[in-house]
């Protein structure tokens, strides 16, 4: 349950004087908090040590009812008041979103706005588990803002790395797209590119390459680019302002391989090359500083227990993947269930 515990503290102190709540006390299992009230504390003090014991001995509910056989009339003021509003999956989404790096976003937000009806790719990357998957979901996420079609994403994985030619992998690639547009998987270009155009004519269409760092030197995934991305870009040429649709490509590396990949345009050229992948910047940890300033602005929507000591204690010092998965899991979901 997630209580508001700012709203439990004013009742207790409207409800109860504190030999009352001395008095509660003295019974399991809110006894241990008894022993906690010294000589000469006052109410205020009293309140707070209850309150904190509650939250890290899941007793709130216990210490409610305690309060509410006291003062019923008193409880049924503040009742409607006792919890915050229970987190969905959407708003916990939208929540996880604002933790997201601002320079990530500010620049695929400015580059969308040169793309139009047409192509770009983008790419992510980092270190593993520094949250390049939960960055993608909101990349596809913005990319719907003021758009009236629907959005078809492509996921496609490359495979184990280091075991594929760079031909099979091109191959791969193909057939697993033609599989996501029809259910069929093909390898022929051609056949691809005819199912990708009907496709266009009625949604915006967004692939996801995963583990383009699975290819280990920079002349793989410049074949991959060339002889994969290039050739559909170039056989939809003017096909895309004609059925006013964007397609949008996201390389997406979990290495932190792709760092120095020449063939990513230069970021601070306004217009848009479709050929070429705008890099956003790298994903790191998440400094104590961005958590600080997340949970000014988040926190009254969180769960109590998720403080800043508390967070970067339970994630290794801020490791997105983990802050993610907390965070979930003390508001009791999970990542794959937020962004299934």
């Amino acid at each position: 349950m997630n209580y508001d515990t700012k709203v439990i503290r004013e009742l207790i102190l409207k409800a109860l004087d504190a030999q009352t709540l001395k008095r509660l006390c003295l019974d399991e299992p809110l006894k241990p908090i008894g022993n906690k009230f010294g000589p000469g504390m006052g109410f205020d003090e009293m309140a707070d040590i209850a309150i904190n014991y509650c939250e890290q001995h899941v007793l709130m509910a216990d210490l409610l009812k305690a309060i509410k056989r006291e003062n019923p009339n008193c409880y049924r003021v503040f009742e409607p008041r006792l919890c915050r509003n229970r987190i969905t999956s959407t708003n916990l989404q939208d929540i996880i979103f604002n933790l997201d790096r601002d320079d990530h976003i500010y620049l695929f937000k400015l580059k969308l706005r040169h793309v139009g009806n047409s192509a770009a790719t983008f790419l992510v990357y980092g270190k593993p588990e520094c949250g390049q998957d939960i960055l993608v979901h909101h990349l596809i996420h913005l990319a719907a803002e003021g758009r009236v079609r629907e959005q078809k994403v492509i996921p496609i994985h490359l495979g184990q790395r280091g075991v594929q030619s760079v031909e099979v992998s091109i191959a791969r690639l193909w057939r697993e797209m033609n599989r996501c547009l029809i259910k069929i998987g093909d390898s022929d270009p051609k056949k691809v590119i005819d199912n990708l155009v009907l496709t266009l004519e009625t949604k915006d269409v967004i692939i996801i390459l995963n583990d383009i760092g699975q290819l280990t030197t920079p002349n793989a995934w410049d074949t991959i680019l060339k002889n994969f991305w290039h050739f559909i870009a170039n056989k939809i040429d003017g096909k895309l302002e004609d059925c006013k649709a964007r397609l949008l490509l996201i390389f997406v590396d979990w290495h932190g391989l792709t760092g120095k990949w020449d063939s990513c345009v230069d970021i601070s050229t306004p217009k848009v090359d479709p050929l070429y992948p705008i890099q956003l910047p790298e994903s790191t940890l998440f400094s104590k500083d961005d958590l600080k300033s997340w949970l000014d602005d988040i926190g009254p929507l969180l769960p109590a227990s998720i403080t800043i000591e508390e967070l970067l204690r339970q994630t290794s010092n801020g490791l997105p993947y983990l802050v993610y998965d907390w965070i979930c899991s003390v508001c009791e979901t999970s990542t794959d269930q937020i962004f299934s």
